[in-house]
């Protein structure tokens, strides 16, 4: 029988479950992390603001009463364009979570070597917003 998603209750299937488990496979062996990950840069990347799409801040500290979550989702392009289309989301950023190279590039992170994951932050204001 199909373990349970504990969030939403619903069983994970087929390639779903399969994915899951090569995720947190490589996650608890450290993927092709080690000496050979890249360095990164000296300083983080450098960020414009405003949001390009959403004419919001990127950077906090956000409007009083806003709350954020973090989908890490292994393609930020896709997550962070659909955040756009929900009513009421204040702003979006996308980086990485993870891995062991500090401040790395977009090209290090395809490598697979840094052991980092593409994330959203998404931005809402609860009043206006629910994730219920």
């Amino acid at each position: 029988r199909p373990a349970p998603n504990r969030a939403s209750g619903r069983s994970l299937r087929g390639a779903g479950r399969a994915w899951m488990r090569r995720s947190l496979a490589r996650a608890l062996s450290g993927g092709r992390m080690g000496s050979s990950a890249p360095k990164g840069m000296s300083t983080p990347m450098p960020i414009s603001e405003p949001h390009f799409v959403l004419g919001t801040p990127i950077q906090g500290p956000f409007e009083g009463g806003m709350e954020q979550v973090v989908f890490a989702t292994g393609c930020f392009w896709g997550a962070e364009k659909g955040a756009w289309r929900m009513p009421n989301v204040y702003t979006t950023a996308v980086g990485y979570a993870g891995g062991k190279t500090v401040n790395p590039t977009y090209e290090e992170v395809c490598t697979g070597q840094t052991g980092h994951t593409e994330a959203v932050l998404v931005v809402w204001d609860p009043a206006t917003l629910s994730f219920t």
